[in-house]
């Protein structure tokens, strides 16, 4: 169960889940601690040099099946050995979730 900010939806409401790529957090000892809240590992499926950052793809059995982007600065790709077929842990910071109502397919979903 992912933690996020108070919201108004019942337990077991259909809701999608949504994160800016930015705030995706990767590596570091604050996102490896056993306590870090919404930690997940992944494997990093595609990388794409976008200028001043990364754009990765990110799978995981959390995910079913679905892959999320991130944006990773040249630095934490660097200092983290961020790579494409790399496994990542990473966190979803609790106040940079959101939740919206209803159930969003990948005909919706809207890639950065």
């Amino acid at each position: 169960m992912l933690r996020c900010r108070p919201h108004r939806f019942v337990a077991g409401s259909a809701v999608t889940l949504a994160v800016r790529p930015e705030d995706v957090v990767p590596g570091g000892p604050e996102v490896e601690s056993d306590g870090a809240a919404n930690r997940f590992d992944v494997t990093v499926s595609e990388m794409e040099f976008l200028g001043s950052f990364w754009r990765a793809r990110l799978t995981g059995p959390a995910f079913a099946g679905a892959a999320i982007n991130a944006d990773f600065s040249v630095n934490a790709v660097r200092r983290l050995g961020i790579a494409d077929g790399a496994g990542l842990s990473i966190a979803l910071p609790v106040d940079r979730l959101h939740v919206f109502a209803g159930v969003a397919g990948p005909e919706d979903a809207v890639d950065g």
